[in-house]
């Protein structure tokens, strides 16, 4: 199994530092992606949940 680590300290957070498998993230994508098609979804509106995802971890990002 290939992991990293990753720093997750913030300023209002401990220093800490954790083992992340680096397949998840692609593993849930394709996952979250076929579950949308199946279900229906356009390409435009896969394009606007993505859009949503990355707009709710840009806002989170910038509060910390």
């Amino acid at each position: 199994m290939q992991t990293t680590t990753i720093d997750a300290s913030s300023p209002t957070k401990p220093h800490i530092h954790r083992e992340v498998d680096v397949r998840r993230g692609p593993i849930l994508g394709k996952t979250i992606f076929r579950e949308l098609r199946s279900n229906g979804m356009s390409n435009a509106e896969v394009v606007a949940v993505a859009t949503e995802l990355l707009a709710l971890v840009t806002g989170e990002m910038r509060e910390q």
